[in-house]
């Protein structure tokens, strides 16, 4: 195990290196399922609340469940970390959160976890920063077993191997940690409020509660209802082409490649269509795709020059807007809670999720005037241009934490 690169001033002590069944004490955890919960005394940490809602630092409780159960129990106390000991999948196997400043008794770690009890020279914060560092997950990887659900006994767990500095160093070194987690929350939030700024306002310029003026201060003309198909020259489905390697230049998209939240194309993990290229399956500017099978049907993207030369692959459908429309206004209708209630209705009305290019062509919408469309665009790609501003400073914090946690957890 090599020495940590980050280190704080005034701390020059080597690190130690135990095993966590040397750190502290394993307590008992109750098998509590989500059926004994209901009005009681006691809270119980279940292992699904790791895996969704509690991820580090917890310090109050409230939002935790009560069971029905009248037993006295062996509690979780300050400091104590609780383990996910099963998941479907690696990410969230071995998941912990640390208690911390908890005055009440009658919280306990619940279905499918470990409770674990550091001994004094042990700081839990500390603890549970370990493991989100990539040592920790290669060790998870390691350890955990079964097929389709994943497991992690309390011995194998107790196998890993923890770097660790003198108990001061420790707790510089969580509420660091702590403070930049912080930081990287209230990003967070920031983000999240401006989504529902943006969200909105949208439902009430696309419900004509608030209008725009002309040049001249004077009304728009009357919005006229269409459908897509009446906005645009074609609806075609992509090309039948298994990916490769990226070759530098033609770029493939699928439907894993259009990101769910941002619905930007995701550079990351770029590829190439395989075979024989056709300018026919080419996106240009203000091409709109839409996926249309499977769990993500119904989601869109709008296309950017900025995202290069790009293919798209068969279960998309591309519209190309007609003249007279402005691509960005139609695109913003499938934002929609509208668009996302008719997906829903449209995509079941088969056996398999799905909108086929006919089905798309009848959704309905009402459409102002070209000016007005470009008013209403240019207005709400100012609030994304915004939010995106935004989540770069998030991802910067992100990289910045991610750094930080290679130079301590080496």
């Amino acid at each position: 195990m090599n020495v940590p690169q980050l280190r704080f001033k005034g701390f020059e002590a080597e690190w130690n290196i135990e095993k966590l069944s040397n750190l502290g004490e394993f307590k008992r955890s109750y098998s509590f399922s989500r059926s004994s919960e209901g009005k009681g005394r006691y809270r119980h940490l279940h292992y699904g609340d790791i895996h969704s809602k509690f991820n580090g630092i917890l310090t109050k409780v409230d939002r935790l469940p009560t069971i029905v159960e009248k037993k006295d129990f062996e509690v979780i106390q300050s400091g104590d970390v609780v383990f996910a000991d099963a998941s479907e999948d690696y990410k969230d196997l071995g998941k912990a959160v640390a208690f911390e400043n908890i005055s009440t008794q009658t919280i306990i770690a619940g279905l499918h976890t470990h409770l674990f009890r550091p001994y004094e020279n042990i700081d839990g914060k500390f603890l549970m920063y370990f493991t989100k560092s990539p040592r920790y997950s290669m060790f998870m990887r390691r350890v955990g077993t079964g097929i389709s659900v994943l497991g992690l006994s309390k011995k194998n767990l107790g196998l890993l191997e923890l770097a660790f500095p003198e108990l001061n160093e420790q707790k510089k070194i969580s509420h660091f940690l702590h403070l930049l987690d912080n930081k990287i929350k209230k990003q967070q939030e920031k983000i999240e409020k401006l989504e529902q700024f943006k969200k909105g306002m949208m439902q009430k310029i696309f419900s004509q509660e608030l209008r725009f003026k002309d040049e001249d201060g004077g009304e728009f003309p009357e919005w006229k209802e269409t459908t897509f198909g009446e906005v645009s020259i074609s609806m075609q489905y992509g090309m039948n082409a298994a990916a490769k390697a990226f070759d530098g230049e033609n770029k493939y998209i699928r439907i894993t490649d259009i990101d769910e939240v941002t619905r930007r194309y995701i550079e990351d993990g770029k590829v190439s269509p395989l075979g024989k290229l056709s300018e026919e399956y080419r996106i240009i500017q203000g091409d709109i795709l839409f996926a249309r099978t499977g769990a993500s049907t119904g989601k869109s993207y709008l296309y950017r020059e900025s995202d290069g030369k790009i293919y798209y692959a068969g279960f998309l459908i591309r519209m190309r807007v007609g003249e007279g429309v402005d691509s960005r206004f139609v695109y913003y209708q499938t934002l929609l809670e509208e668009y996302e209630q008719w997906v829903k209705v449209m995509s079941m009305r088969s056996g398999q999720p799905g909108i086929n290019a006919q089905e798309y062509s009848s959704y309905r919408f009402k459409l102002p005037s070209l000016k007005e469309q470009i008013r209403i665009a240019e207005f709400l790609n100012g609030f994304e241009k915004k939010i995106e501003k935004e989540r770069e400073k998030l991802l910067d914090l992100e990289e910045q934490k991610k750094g930080i946690m290679r130079g301590i957890f080496v």
